[in-house]
């Protein structure tokens, strides 16, 4: 299974920002969860995922360090540190209510975006795992030119954040 993981994040990494297009060899590790956050609830340096309610995975982890927790690597760092801004800092939490419109609007924004980019990231690996485990079924829908349903989402998701990207 760990050199399943290997693989598939192998093939899941792009070589260029999906933000900016900017050709990349390195990653920012963005986190959906901002660290502060975090850091508020983890338990001994370590968040717990929901699946670890359940039985032990030993495919998906069911905790691992704030480092590593709920990320995706999509973007490079300029990119992450541009788009999300507003919505990296802790006064979001505490002082959210004294924020302007605008300003409320541009946090949610962010957010949305981050989410979104975060769904591309585990829709692509998904879809990455299909191929490694099931390569003639891919082969076949390439050949009667169908897109996987992974590529769908992942390109409804695409479309939907090049449509945000009029209210920035």
């Amino acid at each position: 299974l760990s050199e399943l993981q290997k693989y598939v994040e192998q093939l899941s990494k792009p070589t260029y920002c999906v933000t900016c297009g900017k050709k990349m060899t390195s990653f920012c590790n963005s986190h959906v969860v901002p660290q502060f956050i975090l850091k508020e609830i983890a338990e001994c340096g370590m968040i717990y995922y929901g699946q670890s309610l359940h039985k032990e995975n030993e495919f998906f982890p069911t905790k691992t360090g704030i480092k590593n927790a709920f990320t995706f690597k999509l973007i490079c760092k300029d990119c992450d540190k541009r788009l999300f801004s507003n919505y990296e800092m802790p006064e979001v939490i505490t002082d959210f209510d004294n924020f302007s419109y605008e300003k409320k609007k541009l946090v949610l924004l962010e957010m949305a975006i981050k989410t979104h980019l975060s769904h591309i990231n585990t829709k692509l690996k998904m879809h990455n795992l299909e191929v490694a485990v099931n390569p003639e079924m891919v082969g076949i829908m390439e050949m009667l030119k169908q897109p996987t349903t992974f590529q769908i989402d992942i390109s409804e998701h695409f479309d939907y954040l090049h449509s945000l990207s009029k209210f920035r």
